[in-house]
């Protein structure tokens, strides 16, 4: 069982993995990469458009798992908290 102190945490672990969920989802269902956001400093953040770049084909498999490496770390974090129905 879930302390109530932890709902929040577990609330927002759990939007994130839905949210990478369903990024996976559409990459899987060969959808583009529309929009990145780079970051390196608070001061240094930019978006970019991508839909008119060519990215390299080999971008799509090593975001996708990297997205499922951390929807995988999600999973353990909330199986701490005690949440026992994950989907991972």
């Amino acid at each position: 069982m879930v302390a109530k102190s932890d709902i929040a945490m577990v609330n927002e672990l759990s939007d994130e993995w839905e949210n990478i969920n369903r990024a996976l989802e559409v990459l899987a269902a060969q959808g583009r990469i529309v929009q990145m956001t780079l970051y390196a400093e608070e001061r240094m953040t930019v978006t970019v458009d991508t839909r008119t770049i060519a990215y390299p084909p080999q971008m799509i498999p090593g975001i996708q798992t990297a997205l499922a490496e951390r929807q995988a770390a999600i999973a353990t974090e909330l199986q701490g908290f005690g949440v026992t129905d994950i989907d991972a």
